[in-house]
């Protein structure tokens, strides 16, 4: 008869686990994919940040534009009057 109660709940089983879903990965990696993968994150870092530059530069231009034209609609109104 065991008198000695087993404490274990399948913890140890997480090395296998490990193990397991890091071969699966190494089995079915593909360097290209990952190269594919990495050149589009950069193709579309690069946009959005070309974008954000594009966008921070035009808006107080577009801005004062703005100013200037409701300014120049302004003063057309008051000549009409």
């Amino acid at each position: 008869m065991e008198t000695q109660i087993n404490h274990s709940n399948g913890s140890g089983n997480w090395i296998a686990f490990l193990f397991g879903a890091m071969f699966n990965i190494l089995a079915n990696f593909n360097l290209w994919h990952v190269i594919d993968y990495a050149a589009q994150a950069i193709t579309g870092g690069l946009v959005c940040l070309l974008f954000k530059i594009l966008g921070d530069f035009l808006s107080p231009l577009l801005k004062s534009w703005w100013k200037q034209f409701i300014a120049w609609l302004k003063a057309e109104d008051s000549d009409r009057n």
